[in-house]
């Protein structure tokens, strides 16, 4: 039988953000069912829901909180 298949991908959105005194590093890598936009300096915006952290983020000695959101569904708004 001959046919077409499609595989699943997840959507990542991977970021950086600047640890403050109100980031909570342990508080982002809790995160589960959450919804992220994008709001592009081209003018494109993006949402993804059903989000959570692909693996732990981390620190960087710059102060810098960086890591990769994945999530169930990613479409332009």
């Amino acid at each position: 039988m001959w046919g077409f298949s499609k595989t699943f991908v997840k959507p990542t959105m991977q970021v950086t953000i600047v640890a403050d005194e109100d980031v909570d590093l342990m508080e982002i890598n809790a995160m589960t069912n959450v919804t992220l936009t994008f709001e592009g300096d081209n003018g494109l915006n993006y949402m993804m829901t059903g989000c959570e952290p692909q693996e732990p983020f981390s620190m960087t000695d710059a102060g810098e909180i960086t890591g990769t959101f994945h999530g169930m569904k990613a479409e332009k708004v």
